[in-house]
């Protein structure tokens, strides 16, 4: 059966316009998106595991590739959010994590604010906020150019006082001096028992970034996940 079914797959190709087959594609998406989120909101315990098959489908759907969370780090977010009874939620970069953490924190009342540096998907992720009814609000922050690292620019932003959660997944690998500015940056807001989760530790300067933090705040750090790990500061 699957044989034939893959036959049946290469004929379709060779069959229809490339066009055509881009257009089934993003119409499959789409629809694959919409219903595994739907079933997220109605469950999204289930989600805190990374190995749940659905969350593969989140990320085919989102169609991010390259960009979007992997299923360690998404899996990760929605468990911490779960956890969350009240406090603040602080997000570096937007994607996914975003409407998934979103969609957990606005039920709770807890405040989310997310940092993007570029415009046009800010406003993409605020829509797609905003579609489902969610209180995050996604702030547009220019990347600014510093001594030692580039960060968001939150001179005109009012942030909040403190976060219980912290999740970074931005700035891009490539922006000067890395993600460095969230040490310095997120400081004032972090007090005992905020939590940190840091994507992309696989990297060797985002896994440093965590080591040196931690030590800084006198915390531990545990790095999780298989497939593309993150690490987690429960600061003391």
């Amino acid at each position: 059966m699957t044989v034939q079914l893959n036959a049946a797959k290469q004929t379709l190709r060779r069959l229809l316009p490339a066009p055509i087959r881009r257009r089934l594609r993003a119409t499959h998406r789409d629809l694959t998106f919409r219903i595994t989120m739907a079933d997220f909101r109605r469950r999204p315990d289930e989600y805190r595991n990374p190995d749940n098959p659905k969350l593969a489908k989140l990320i085919y759907g989102w169609g991010n590739a390259g960009w979007s969370g992997w299923e360690d780090f998404l899996a990760g977010c929605v468990d911490e959010a779960l956890n969350l009874e009240d406090g603040a939620v602080v997000e570096c970069g937007t994607g996914l994590s975003t409407l998934l953490v979103g969609s957990i924190v606005t039920s709770r009342q807890v405040p989310h604010i997310a940092l993007e540096h570029h415009a046009e998907w800010a406003d993409n992720i605020q829509t797609w906020c905003d579609r489902y009814g969610l209180s995050t609000q996604v702030l547009h922050a220019p990347l600014m150019d510093g001594p030692d690292y580039d960060w968001y620019d939150t001179t005109n932003i009012a942030l909040l006082a403190t976060a219980t959660l912290v999740l970074c997944d931005g700035p891009p690998g490539d922006t000067k001096g890395g993600r460095s500015g969230v040490m310095d940056k997120l400081a004032p807001m972090v007090t005992s028992g905020t939590r940190v989760l840091m994507d992309d530790v696989d990297r060797p300067a985002e896994l440093e970034l965590t080591r040196v933090w931690a030590d800084r705040l006198g915390s531990d750090y545990e790095v999780v996940g298989r497939k593309k790990p993150f690490a987690r500061i429960v600061v003391r």
